[in-house]
């Protein structure tokens, strides 16, 4: 017993014998208190540590209690019901949950941009007096320029270009669209001799993800490290076996035409032809190989060398193969040299700022379409098997540094294998340990939403952010449509346009996207000919913002000026906006609109 004597007046079944009164009694207390240590709870009984000592790891033993550094700023390892902390836990992340009131979808569209890292276009120049002075508006804040990162040295542009490439790991983008304005746009001084000093040191690799005609295709850039947990093997077992276990007398394998036709849409390929089957065999058998070492193969089929070119794209478009250098992606679009030598670099036209170098002619040693470097099978990036979870895990942190908030809008703008059910239990896993935060924190997404902590607080900052003027320098971005900093058509739908019946906005390559305040004001086609409107466009100072975007992606695409053709599907010198696009500076041109030169 306890040695206490029990008040008179009691039921008999508060007095019977228990067989162990003590340990009832502090798991009782354990049950109603939150954590404490072993010296708080000897206090409360009266008792010295070293007697609950004992007792308490024995109801550790059992799962009844728990044990660790549990209050935060916490100096003492404590002791907690296991029941006890579960609520605990519940409750904080419902409080957590509920701290951050939904946000406009337009504030989305701010923070995203400024979360990979991208400046606002600059604020326009005030108008200036007769003296030449600057006139502001009563009351106005003075003008700020847009924040231009600092230049930096080759190891300072190595080290942003691996940040880079880990906020778009995994993302299918036009190769053209990527090193032309993508990586210019978030790394100051961007050349491609960085991607090849990555590649060359075995940090970066590229896989195929679509052709794009016969001179670009989308890639997507991994991390060397994060290859083998973010892809999956593509040539299984099965796929060798029919492959290679059934080899005919002349060495070749016997699959007849039905049968290679069946394996080529399994592999994404269309039609297999014999040389592709050669080419993926000897890959498995020999390892990593150069170009000429393939042609080999080629001469053994009696086959053109247009025909091996044809051949390896067809299997990196696939995500079958690869190179361990960027050079064959260069040497795409290039046409092959007749004798004529490249120009020096000095007589070579220098990058505009904000754009990548334009790629320069292959030079001696690049072997036509197939480039330099060493040809080698994806899977061959794969040290080994990963589990479901560990890919779900990978997966689920590239999305949250990818977006900061992740939903099912994201899973499915990136087709996501089994789609956000197959990531959800990570980031649940990961609320539990307090990773990220759920909630609900975006108005138009999905309700089930994720965000690292950093994340919602540049949330909480850009709605906290007034516009300056009654809007008139509303932050303005001029992103490339398919740019993972764009959300429109991806994690958000595109707004209401300006006239129904027109052209429709779409994430395509060498399109165009003006936001003005988080919201699209103007989509211009990859034709650059036609300008597409949104209701947006309407509200005060949005006009003006989207014609200072379309100046910049004029410069961007190395252009004098734009020369719009039709707006909203009409005529642009019919279109309503004509009026205030000559206010802007733009001039008219038989029944179309130009804009500023050199602007």
């Amino acid at each position: 017993g306890l040695g206490c004597q029990p008040p008179a007046g009691l039921p008999q079944t508060f007095l019977e014998n228990a067989s162990d009164p003590l340990t009832s009694l502090l798991e009782r207390f354990a049950r109603t208190h939150g954590p404490f240590t072993t010296e708080q709870l000897a206090s409360r009984f009266g008792l010295l540590p070293a007697q609950v000592e004992p007792i308490l790891r024995a109801s550790l033993d059992r799962g009844a209690l728990l044990r660790g550094e549990i209050r935060p700023g916490g100096s003492h390892r404590e002791w907690c019901d296991q029941n006890v902390l579960r609520r605990i836990k519940r409750r904080t992340l419902a409080k957590l949950r509920g701290e951050v009131a939904a946000v406009d979808s337009s504030v989305l569209g701010r923070f995203l941009p400024r979360w990979h890292g991208l400046d606002p276009l600059p604020e326009p120049e005030p108008p200036r007096s007769r003296s030449g002075q600057s006139v502001r508006s009563p009351g106005a804040p003075a003008r700020r320029s847009a924040r231009r990162p600092a230049s930096v040295g080759p190891a300072g542009a190595s080290q942003r270009l691996a940040e880079v490439v880990a906020q778009i790991e995994g993302v299918a983008l036009p190769w053209s669209v990527l090193v032309q304005q993508i990586l210019p746009s978030r790394i100051r001084g961007f050349d491609l001799e960085l991607l090849d000093l990555g590649a060359a040191s075995g940090e970066i690799v590229w896989v195929g993800a679509g052709a794009l005609g016969s001179k670009d295709g989308k890639v997507a850039l991994y991390r060397r490290e994060q290859a083998d947990r973010l892809l999956r093997a593509r040539l299984t077992e099965d796929v060798w076996q029919a492959l290679g276990d059934r080899e005919a007398e002349n060495g070749g394998p016997s699959l007849d035409s039905e049968q290679r036709r069946e394996l080529g849409e399994e592999l994404g390929l269309g039609e297999l032809t014999l040389l592709h089957v050669d080419v993926l065999l000897h890959l498995r058998r020999r390892g990593a190989t150069f170009a000429f070492e393939l042609q080999r193969l080629e001469r053994a089929r009696e086959a053109a060398s247009a025909e091996l070119d044809a051949v390896v794209w067809d299997l990196a478009w696939a995500g079958l193969v690869t190179n361990d250098t960027f050079l064959p992606l260069r040497a795409l679009a290039m046409p092959r040299s007749r004798g004529r030598r490249a120009p020096s670099r000095s007589l070579r036209r220098p990058p505009l700022p904000g754009r990548g170098p334009l790629p320069s002619r292959p030079g001696r040693g690049v072997a036509g379409p197939l480039g330099g470097g060493r040809w080698s099978l994806v899977d061959d990036l794969l040290f080994e098997p990963v589990t479901d979870t560990e890919w779900a895990t990978a997966k689920a942190g590239s999305l949250l540094e990818r977006y900061g908030i992740v939903s099912r809008e994201a899973a499915l703008a990136e087709a996501v294998p089994g789609g956000f059910e197959s990531v959800y239990p990570v980031l649940r896993e990961m609320e539990d340990r307090g990773q990220v935060r759920r909630g609900y924190f975006v108005e138009g997404l999905s309700g089930r939403q994720f965000a690292s902590g950093g994340a919602v607080e540049r949330l909480r900052a850009e709605r906290g952010e007034l516009d300056e003027v009654s809007g008139e320098h509303e932050a303005v971005f001029v992103l490339p449509a398919v740019d993972p900093a764009q959300p429109y058509g991806a994690l958000l739908s595109w707004p209401e346009r300006t006239r129904e019946g027109g052209p429709n906005a779409r994430r395509v390559k060498g399109a165009w996207v003006v936001l003005a305040g988080g919201e699209a004001v103007g989509f211009l086609e990859s034709s650059l000919r036609s300008l597409v409107t949104f209701k947006r466009t309407a509200s005060s100072g949005a006009l003006d913002a989207m014609a200072r975007g379309l100046e910049e992606i004029a410069r961007r695409a190395r252009r004098r000026s734009l020369r719009l053709v039709r707006i909203d599907g009409e005529l642009a010198a019919e279109s309503r906006w004509a009026d205030g696009l000559a206010r802007c500076g733009w001039r008219l041109e038989g029944d179309a609109l130009v804009s500023r030169r050199d602007a």
